[in-house]
């Protein structure tokens, strides 16, 4: 009886067309093609290889579609990103079929560090919604620092946050010496404007498609997670199954530990610079504002707790934010509500 054939297909895809390379256990390159990237297409182009599929899609703005689409039909899908995958990030001389060649070679060797898609196209939607806030929010950050690097440059003082209030808005802008500079921060203003207007009905939208997702609700139990905060965190995360480890979900929080070694020595400890930068900010400003709401709840405890015992303020409240993550985490795991005396025990 002859053994099934075993076949790793490497997908450059793009909204046009997509380049395949399809490779057998050896390393030898069996097909090399260029075809539409609409789903029929590769799906045919799957069906026609008999034995086991394994598929990798470089990450691209119709990899996560492409990625739901084709999972029935091979035994395993995943999505990779050049970031993370050198040989396809490193290399001047590249086109989109050597890229689907160099994802087929990773593939069969095993070292492909997948980028992580949800199976639900409902959560997909939703992690979009909550995406596009975190880049209107970015846009308003951007306006604002434009605003103030306006009255730096004329060396004005101008810190904090009500100098974007509408009531001392012409007091602000007579303290500019030219109809230039005033033109531009009026802009500013109505640009500002917009973005929150914009950033609130987003809000609002968040809320309702929230209602679906109990989860959600959950996660508002605790001490400085609210609303977006905790939207975001279920969009990202999606399942409490991807970590079995505290370490694990830490370092994908941004708030990992890590440290280079080369020849027997070490460098110095630092935050782990490839988590995810939104569910970093999440954790960081809830340990923040769970530590300053005055109940003094478990994680205001444990702040002042670690105060006592020494440790320094930046690290206390790196602490508290790793804290709130495996607190929910556990929650999610386990469907039980908060209590100020939870004690997380599902990760080690």
């Amino acid at each position: 009886m002859s053994k099934a054939k075993q076949w790793y297909v490497g997908i450059d895809a793009h909204k046009g067309s997509s380049s395949v390379c399809v490779m057998d256990v050896t390393g030898r390159v069996f097909l090399e093609q260029t075809c539409s990237s609409q789903p029929a297409h590769l799906i045919s182009l799957l069906e026609n290889l008999a034995g086991e599929k394994d598929v990798v899609i470089e990450e691209t703005t119709i990899a996560d579609f492409l990625y739901r689409c084709l999972r029935p039909y091979a035994r395993s899908v995943v999505v990779a990103s050049p970031r993370h995958n050198a040989l396809l990030a490193e290399d001047d001389n590249i086109s989109d079929q050597i890229s689907a060649q160099k994802l087929a070679t990773l593939l069969r060797m095993n070292c492909i560090k997948p980028v992580y898609h949800p199976l639900s196209e409902l959560r997909h939607e939703f992690k979009s919604l909550v995406l596009f806030r975190d880049g209107q929010n970015c846009s308003l950050v951007r306006f604002r620092n434009k605003f103030k690097a306006i009255f730096g440059s004329y060396l004005i003082p101008c810190e904090g946050s009500a100098v974007y209030g509408q009531q001392q808005r012409q007091q602000w802008l007579d303290k500019l010496p030219y109809r230039s500079a005033r033109f531009r921060v009026q802009e500013l203003y109505e640009q500002i404007d917009d973005a929150l207007a914009s950033v609130d009905r987003t809000d609002k939208e968040i809320a309702h498609q929230a209602r679906r997702f109990p989860e959600i609700e959950l996660f508002k139990q605790l001490p400085g997670i609210g609303p977006v905060r905790a939207a975001t965190w279920f969009a990202i995360i999606d399942t409490p199954d991807r970590f079995e480890r505290r370490s694990h979900l830490w370092a994908y929080c941004g708030l990992g530990i890590v440290r280079r070694k080369s020849a027997n020595e070490a460098g110095p400890q630092h935050l782990n610079r490839n988590g995810n930068p939104m569910l970093k900010n999440v954790l960081k400003s809830a340990a923040v504002q769970a530590i300053g709401k005055g109940d003094h709840n478990r994680f205001q405890r444990q702040f002042e707790r670690l105060l006592s015992d020494h440790v320094p303020e930046a690290k206390a409240r790196l602490t508290v934010a790793r804290s709130i993550a495996t607190t929910m985490h556990t929650m999610w795991r386990t469907g039980e509500d908060y209590q100020d005396d939870y004690k997380p025990r599902c990760l080690r």
